[in-house]
């Protein structure tokens, strides 16, 4: 009878180990069982058969109802059940497992691979033990006949039992890195396409940005020019709704163009690569100020800047930042008080913390984060111009340069907008005249 068609009878078989389900849940992480035959394997066995002279041996798994046999040498079988397996036994313990004479060991006399082919009298099983512990098999040798080990075949056993489980390991983490290999390959093909598609949606946002600049811009100076003229040659022969038309033609041109050019400056914030250069903030603030400078004389108001940095920056969107924020705080200003807006600046561990605030007449905290968002007004276009874009705009700038921004406000008392920009360099002031 082949060995691994035995039913069993007259086996003792092995109590199961108290570990038996994490043991078989270690034995199956190693994806060992049923793989093919492999020649690192085969030359332990072959040089366990040559040091303890045995016909057989084995580098046996044992799994949940059979013994498998990952290399087997003078053995064609490829399994046989777990309830007559030697090695079985010899799981229990961490010492070698060592039956001299089979025939006279009441475990196994009855046993059919005693009494059929292997006819085993000899058995020997160095456990396989894990780095966590589990004992999931065994190298084994195997005779036909009565024999005892030395204690330099029994040595040499058991550290080839240990080299059994090196190249166990060493099998499953080349498996290991196989498949992290082929996730970074699909993760890298992803990215392939991602970029594809990025690429794409650059170019059609380049064409955006044709369009917008040219054909956008195109039809809405031709209004201003046409309302202008119409305004001009034609004024005495138009009665007063008629001018007031105009007016309205004129000023919703205006503010086309003016959202138009707002929606380039955005969308280009993060796609066109803009050049860091040492940028001088107190220089920056002197033509901010200057560009604004109607601004705030109609206002009556006061700009208060402290001493600011130099650091590494896009110098034109650090522009637009700063005009930005100090032309909000100018537009959302209380009538009853004079507009006072200060902008300051201290350094902290690698960046630059900024804040600029006012006395204008604020707004609720729970639009603290809806303020950021492109469109969102907080007052209706009659009381406050604009296009809704600048916050979005420097919130953009912000993030470019390595920083958060966050804003407080209350209703009639003000805003603070504080915002970080990261510091490459060391901490550096550099006043200028204002």
């Amino acid at each position: 009878m082949a060995v691994d068609e035995h039913p069993g009878c007259g086996a003792v078989p092995a109590a199961m180990p108290a570990d038996e389900s994490a043991r078989l849940v270690d034995l199956q992480s190693y994806d060992i069982l049923d793989s093919l035959p492999e020649s690192a394997f085969d030359d332990l066995t072959r040089l366990a058969a040559h040091i303890c002279g045995t016909p057989i041996s084995l580098v046996s798994l044992v799994d949940s109802d059979r013994q498998w046999f990952k290399s087997r040498r003078g053995l064609s079988a490829t399994e046989t059940p777990r309830d007559v397996a030697f090695c079985a036994h010899a799981i229990h313990d961490d010492e070698l497992f060592h039956i001299e004479d089979t025939l006279v060991d009441d475990r196994f006399r009855d046993n059919p691979l005693v009494r059929d082919e292997p006819k085993i009298r000899f058995y020997a099983g160095a456990p396989l033990k894990t780095p966590t512990d589990y004992r999931v098999g065994t190298l084994c040798v195997i005779d036909r006949q009565p024999r005892r080990l030395n204690d330099a075949q029994r040595t040499m056993l058991q550290a080839l039992s240990r080299q059994v489980v090196a190249l166990m390991e060493l099998r499953k983490s080349a498996a290991l890195a196989l498949k992290q290999k082929e996730a970074l390959e699909e993760r890298s093909r992803r990215l392939a396409r991602s970029n594809t598609d990025l690429e794409l949606a650059n170019k059609q946002l380049r064409q955006f940005n044709y369009i917008a600049s040219h054909d956008l811009q195109e039809p809405i100076r031709m209004v201003s020019s046409y309302m202008g003229l119409l305004k001009k040659k034609y004024a005495s022969s138009l009665d007063e709704q008629a001018q007031m038309f105009i007016g309205y033609a004129s000023e919703g041109a205006t503010r086309m163009q003016r959202l138009v050019e707002d929606l380039l400056v955005y969308a280009r914030l993060g796609r066109d690569s803009v050049p860091k250069t040492t940028v001088d903030l107190n220089a920056i603030l002197g033509g901010v100020q200057a560009d604004l400078g109607g601004a705030i004389s109609e206002a009556n108001a006061r700009v208060e800047v402290g001493d600011l940095p130099t650091l590494e920056a896009a110098e034109t969107q650090m522009r637009q930042l700063f005009l930005n924020l100090l032309g909000n705080a100018l537009k959302f200003r209380r009538a009853d008080v004079s507009p006072v807006v200060t902008v300051s600046a201290e350094r902290t561990e690698g960046e630059w913390r900024f804040a600029v605030a006012d006395n204008g007449i604020g707004f609720e905290s729970k639009y603290c984060e809806r303020i950021f968002e492109p469109f969102q007004r907080l007052h209706v276009r009659a009381d406050y111009e604009g296009t809704g874009i600048g916050l979005s705009i420097v919130h953009a700038i912000v993030r470019e340069h390595g920083g958060t921004i966050t804003v407080t406000s209350t209703p009639g008392e003000g805003s603070r907008f504080s915002f970080s920009l990261r510091d490459s360099g060391a901490p550096t002031l550099a006043s200028s005249p204002r």
